[in-house]
């Protein structure tokens, strides 16, 4: 772009801002647009403001604002009740609430057992069972753990302090042999 076509596109822009501006302030619309409202029309008022307002009404189209009705309004205002300048003692703060009187809590003991105190548990574990053919019973295989092994039917006494009560697929029940630490162990494995 030349320098005098850059000169002729700068002059047509100022050409039309000024139009643009010119017929801002005018405030004139002829143009024929009627898209804008015109400000210049005076306000309808309704009710007893238009009947007082139509009489003074002046030449420039703008209602009577009732400056009458202000005056008479202030008469009616009762006096003020504070006053932000007097000044006045803080009051006192309200009691604080009491507080809820805490007792200490006493533990309570586990309940004691009585009687004498139980056997230990038995020390065996299940390993195994076997079956053998015909009317025999099933027999259970037991270990202590430190590398005895045990075979027993039911009824049997091992280690000579414990009787086997019942050998199952699962579980076997065996008990002390004056009666008392009646224990299930299960396989081991399960």
């Amino acid at each position: 772009m030349t320098t005098q076509q850059q000169y002729l596109l700068l002059g047509a822009l100022v050409s039309v801002l000024g139009g643009t501006v010119a017929f801002q302030l005018s405030g004139d619309d002829t143009a024929g647009s009627g898209s804008r409202p015109s400000n210049r029309s005076p306000r309808r008022v309704t009710g007893a403001a238009n009947e007082e307002g139509t009489a003074a009404r002046g030449l420039s189209g703008v209602d009577d604002v009732g400056l009458e009705r202000l005056s008479a309004a202030r008469d009616a205002l009762e006096p003020a009740q504070r006053n932000p300048f007097r000044f006045r003692p803080k009051p006192a703060p309200p009691p604080p609430a009491p507080r809820p009187v805490v007792r200490p809590v006493q533990p309570v003991a586990p309940p004691v057992p009585s009687g004498p105190p139980p056997p230990p548990p038995i020390p065996l574990r299940y390993v195994g069972y076997a079956d053998e053919v015909g009317p025999a019973p099933r027999f259970g295989v037991f270990s202590d753990g430190k590398g005895m092994v045990a075979n027993a039917k039911e009824g049997d006494i091992l280690e000579g302090r414990y009787r086997v009560l019942r050998v199952g697929t699962d579980s076997a029940e065996l008990v002390y042999l004056d009666g008392r630490g009646r224990q299930v162990i299960p396989l081991r494995g399960q």
